[in-house]
């Protein structure tokens, strides 16, 4: 049964992949820019922009709540996390998933996040994917991961930069999108 879950976590998380490389793709075309090419954003352009090339179920905006779980996250070394819901622009997609957008405005919010050095000094922002919405776990590197959006370059899964070396049991679990997009397994 466990087995058959992952495999599923693993489906929605290549969906989600999917959905934010092809989003990516259709703004920079709807912009006349070259991919990933996002010089021409502020703020939360980016967001809006990925609301009209979407098949969305429900939006909600900033000071907005009930597009993204409010339950309290943890890691997969069992630590509590705050929940994320709170004043940001969010989303579901026809097909459950669940996005969270956080430009890098007011600081860098993509680091600790297993990017290179340099992804990490282009990010715009991030989203979290809550791959099956408001359903349990709620766990970073189970249900929940993390995607920069970097400029020149597109989508980049956490724990590029790094080879997701910090996606074991032992860690948080904020890394693990790249481990399992290029495994296609959760072998944690």
């Amino acid at each position: 049964m466990a087995n058959l879950q992952k495999q599923e976590y693993v489906k929605r998380l290549r969906k989600a992949d999917s959905t934010l490389r092809q989003a990516v793709l259709k703004i920079s075309v709807d912009e006349g820019a070259s991919v990933g090419d996002f010089s021409f954003m502020n703020n939360d352009d980016f967001f809006y922009s990925f609301v009209n090339v979407l098949n969305t179920n429900k939006v909600c905006y900033e000071n907005n709540q009930g597009c993204f779980t409010d339950k309290i996250m943890i890691g997969l070394n069992g630590s509590q996390w705050g929940n994320y819901h709170n004043n940001k622009n969010s989303l579901i997609t026809n097909d459950g998933i669940a996005y969270e957008w956080r430009n890098s405005i007011n600081g860098n919010i993509c680091t600790a996040k297993g990017l290179s050095t340099e992804d990490e000094a282009n990010c715009i922002g991030r989203f979290i994917v809550d791959i099956n919405g408001e359903a349990n776990p709620n766990q970073f590197g189970r249900d929940i991961f993390f995607f920069a959006v970097v400029d020149k370059k597109g989508i980049v899964p956490a724990g590029s930069g790094n080879n997701s070396r910090d996606c074991t049991k032992s860690n948080n679990g904020l890394t693990c999108a790249a481990k399992v997009l290029q495994e296609d397994k959760m072998s944690y």
